[in-house]
C-alpha cells in the first residue's frame, strides 16, 4: 500500500513520461535531385522533390550547382518555392562547354538538406557558322549559277543559307539573295535578273542564332548582248555615165550590188549608202563594240586602196532601180533614173527629174571624220570584208541614244589612179537574190 505521502510523485513521474511520449522531435528535410535537361550552352534544367519537411517548414528550396563536386548553397542556386512536393529549377548564367555538378536543396528551421549529385557538361558556346562561296558557271546575259557549302554551324543550328549580290563590294543579306535551305553541307543557287555586261559581287552566306556569316567573294561579269542587224536601206550612187556625159543621176538602189571606187579612164567615183534600223536595242544601251561587215559580189579590181566611211548627215532614199546581179561583172556607171523612181543619186537624195531633193553637197552630205577605214583588194566572190573602230561604235551610240540622228554611212576612197579600182559588195537585194540573206550588210553590236 503507498503512503500518502508519495502519492504526488507518482503523479509527477506518470506525468512526465506522457509528456516525454507526445513530444515532436524536427529534423532536417528529406530531398530529391532530378536529372538535368535542356543543356545549352549557357542553361540547364533540372529541379526536385522534397518528400518529407523534418516536421518543420520548409522556408526554401531549388537546387545549387558549381563547378567542383557537392556544390552547396553558398554557391550558385535557384529558388524555387517553399513546402514539400515537386518543383523545376532553371539554371542560367552557365558558361559553355563546362563541367557542373549539381544537387537539389531544401531549407527548413533544423537546416538544409540535399539531394543526390547529377554532373553535365554544357554545349559548346555558339559562334558565326563558317561558309565558302563556289565558283560561279552557266553566266549568261541575266543569270549565273553559284552556291556555297557550310562546313561549320557555329554549335547552333543555321536557319538560313544562300547567296547575296551586288554591283558594289561586301554584298550582304540587305541586297540581293537568295534562300537555299538550312543546316551545314553544300547547296547551290541560281542567280536572277541580272543585267548584261554588269559586274557583279557575290558572297555566300549562313545565318544563325549568333548572326550571319559570308564567304569568300567573288566577282563576276555577265554576259553582254550581241546582236545582228542587217542594212534596212543600201544603195550606190555614181558622179558620171560611161563616156564622160556629166550627167550625176544614176543609182542603183534596188541593184544586187553596191560599188566603191574610181573607174578609170571613165573617171566614175562609186559610192555606196547604207542604213540600219536600231530600234531593237534599247535606248540605254552601253555600246561596247561594232562590226560593220560586207562579202563581196561578182569580181572586181586587185589594187589595194582604202575604203572609208563616214557618217552622213541627212535622210535620202534608196528606191528600186536595178542593173546588175551579184554573180556576174557590171559597169561601174549605175543606171539612168527614171522620174519617180525615188533612188539616190549622186545629185539628189531622192530622184526627182528636176534637181528639187539636192544634197547640200553633190556625192552625198556626210562628217568630214572617216568613222572606219579598210583596205580592198581580194577579187575572190564571198571574201568577208570588216570595218571595225571606236569610230563606228561612237556613231551606233549616237544613233542608239537619238534615233533622230540616224542617217546611216557612206562608203567612199579618195583613191585615183590610171587603172579601174572598184569594189562591189552584195546588196540586200544580192543577198536574196543568192539565197543566202546572210549575205546582206550587217552590223554585229555588242552591248550591255
Amino acid at each position: 500500500m503507498i503512503k500518502k505521502s508519495l502519492i504526488p510523485l507518482v503523479l509527477g513521474a506518470i506525468l512526465f513520461f506522457q509528456c516525454c511520449d507526445n513530444e515532436v522531435v524536427n529534423k532536417i528535410p528529406l530531398i530529391t535531385t532530378v536529372a538535368v535537361t535542356n543543356i545549352t550552352f549557357e542553361s540547364a534544367e533540372s529541379g526536385g522533390e522534397v518528400t518529407s519537411d523534418g516536421n518543420s517548414t520548409i522556408i526554401s528550396r531549388g537546387v545549387c550547382w558549381n563547378t567542383s563536386s557537392a556544390p552547396t548553397i553558398d554557391n550558385f542556386k535557384s529558388e524555387d518555392g517553399v513546402g514539400i512536393g515537386a518543383f523545376t529549377s532553371a539554371l542560367n548564367g552557365l558558361t559553355g562547354n563546362t563541367k557542373y555538378f549539381i544537387r537539389a536543396y531544401a531549407t527548413n528551421e533544423v537546416g538544409t538538406a540535399y539531394g543526390e549529385e547529377f554532373e553535365f557538361t554544357t554545349s559548346l558556346t555558339p559562334t558565326l557558322a563558317e561558309v565558302t562561296t563556289a565558283s560561279i558557271t552557266n553566266i549568261t546575259v541575266n543569270s549565273a549559277s553559284s552556291g556555297g557549302n557550310v562546313i561549320s554551324d557555329g554549335h547552333v543550328s543555321v536557319t538560313a543559307r544562300g547567296i547575296c549580290w551586288s554591283t558594289t563590294a561586301n554584298p550582304d543579306i540587305n541586297d540581293n539573295k537568295t534562300s537555299d535551305g538550312t543546316g551545314t553541307g553544300t547547296f547551290t543557287s541560281a542567280v536572277t535578273n541580272l543585267s548584261a555586261g554588269t559586274t557583279y559581287y557575290i558572297r555566300a552566306y549562313a545565318t544563325n542564332s549568333v548572326g550571319t556569316a559570308y564567304g569568300n567573294e567573288i566577282l563576276f561579269s555577265t554576259n553582254s548582248i550581241s546582236t545582228t542587224v542587217y542594212a534596212s536601206k543600201d544603195a550606190a550612187i555614181f558622179n558620171n555615165q560611161a563616156g564622160n556625159a556629166a550627167n550625176g543621176d544614176y543609182g542603183a538602189g534596188g541593184s544586187q550590188l553596191l560599188q566603191v571606187g574610181y573607174a578609170s579612164p571613165t573617171q566614175i567615183y562609186a559610192r555606196s549608202l547604207l542604213y540600219f534600223d536600231l530600234s531593237s536595242i534599247p535606248t540605254t544601251a552601253v555600246i561596247e563594240s561594232v562590226s560593220l561587215q560586207f562579202t563581196q559580189g561578182s569580181s572586181g579590181s586587185a589594187t589595194a586602196y582604202s575604203i572609208n566611211i563616214h557618217k552622213l548627215s541627212t535622210s535620202w532614199t534608196e528606191g528600186t532601180t536595178s542593173f546588175c546581179t551579184y554573180n556576174n561583172s557590171c559597169n561601174t556607171q549605175g543606171a539612168a533614173i527614171t522620174v519617180g523612181g525615188a533612188d539616190v543619186t549622186w545629185n539628189e537624195t531622192s530622184y526627182s527629174g528636176s534637181n528639187s531633193n539636192p544634197w547640200t553637197a553633190i556625192g552625198g552630205v556626210f562628217n568630214g571624220a572617216i568613222s572606219a577605214t579598210a583596205q580592198a583588194g581580194s577579187t575572190n566572190i564571198g571574201t568577208p570584208y570588216s570595218f571595225t573602230s571606236d569610230g563606228l561604235k561612237d556613231d551606233v551610240q549616237g544613233w542608239v541614244s537619238n534615233s533622230a540622228t540616224n542617217f546611216g554611212w557612206i562608203l567612199k576612197t579618195d583613191f585615183i589612179t590610171t587603172t579601174s579600182a572598184m569594189k562591189r559588195f552584195y546588196s540586200r537585194e544580192g543577198a536574196v537574190a543568192s539565197g543566202d540573206s546572210n549575205l546582206a550588210p550587217r552590223l554585229i553590236i555588242t552591248y550591255h
